[in-house]
């Protein structure tokens, strides 16, 4: 999303989704979703936005943890069902992106582990060492 589009979105009275001078609509929340390339990669589009929705409101919330419904999730994705949220939210479970804190007789509480944040830092070091080596042929010919 475009800088401008933040800073003008209050005065924005048309459509608030819509970038005053770029045009593109997008859901109210997507921007401010932190997703990894590399989880993208590895789980999927949907999963991984998943798994950016989840950390925002770890973010957000006073015990730094996600207790939103299926439903509140799937909203937030922008998806009208709930049911495809629980597939996804079982499969960054099974790969170790979140944490399900789920107490007796309570609601699901999610936590992100750190691990996409890892992934993310090590792939950003593979690329760089990439490009430094091919920097290096391009210099030594």
């Amino acid at each position: 999303t475009c800088r401008k589009w933040q800073m003008a979105r209050p005065a924005a009275k048309a459509n608030p989704n819509k970038c005053p001078t770029c045009g593109i609509v997008s859901h109210p929340d997507l921007f401010w979703y932190n997703v990894h390339g590399s989880l993208i990669q590895r789980v999927g589009p949907m999963p991984a936005l998943l798994y950016g929705v989840i950390k925002r409101y770890c973010w957000t919330m006073p015990y730094k943890n996600c207790s939103a419904s299926h439903s509140t999730l799937a909203k937030a994705i922008g998806m009208k069902s709930p049911v495809p949220v629980a597939k996804y939210l079982k499969l960054l479970i099974q790969e170790g992106y979140v944490r399900n804190k789920l107490k007796p007789g309570r609601w699901h509480q999610y936590v992100t582990t750190g691990k996409a944040e890892v992934e993310g830092k090590q792939d950003f070091k593979e690329i760089q060492e990439i490009r430094e080596r091919k920097l290096q042929e391009m210099v030594a010919i």
